[in-house]
């Protein structure tokens, strides 16, 4: 069991034992508020309580702005799941779990880090009903998961690549680089 404690203070994030799962959410929570009016770098502290405590995310800010509102979002969404398809089962996904979402021959497959589930969407509805949950769209045929990025670096032609934390590097077209 942990507890996240983000408070917007001078100081540097992360201790080397944080589970992967941790990192993510204090990653996004470091790159959204650290460039905020309350200071350059926001503190986090991490709290190991016992099973018999609850869980709980606490963000200690001077107002709520659209940024911290982000934040508390995507916390919110982690442990929103979708229905995939594989083998010919049917299986519950954990959104934050999925790489990214590819259209294949009038199919749409998302990918994890072990396993590809056929979703039954069009690939524009996913985008649509997912956009919220830093989904986005980087190709005709592919929406990317921005939790899911490790670094993003420019290639040839005002395009980029972003390469993931599975290893794999998606191009993202210059179509949908924003300006």
């Amino acid at each position: 069991m942990h507890t996240i404690l983000i408070e917007v203070e001078a100081g540097y994030p992360v201790k080397e034992w944080t589970p992967p799962f941790l990192l993510r959410i204090i990653k996004k929570a470091y790159a959204v508020l650290k460039r905020t009016e309350w200071g350059e770098f926001v503190k986090v502290v991490i709290e190991q309580v016992d099973r018999s405590a609850d869980e709980q995310v606490t963000i200690r800010c001077y107002t709520v702005t659209d940024r911290v509102n982000s934040i508390v979002h995507f916390i919110r969404s982690s442990g929103t799941t979708l229905t995939g398809y594989h083998d010919e089962q049917i299986t519950q996904v954990p959104l934050q779990d999925i790489f990214y979402v590819e259209a294949v021959d009038n199919r749409v497959f998302a990918y994890t880090r072990e396993q590809v589930f056929e979703l039954k969407f069009k690939l524009y509805e996913f985008e649509d009903i997912y956009r919220c949950h830093r989904f986005i769209r980087c190709s005709k045929s592919m929406v990317i998961n921005l939790m899911q990025i490790d670094s993003v670096y420019p290639i040839f032609n005002g395009r980029f690549s972003a390469k993931m934390f599975n290893g794999e590097e998606i191009i993202i077209s210059r179509q949908y680089v924003p300006a």
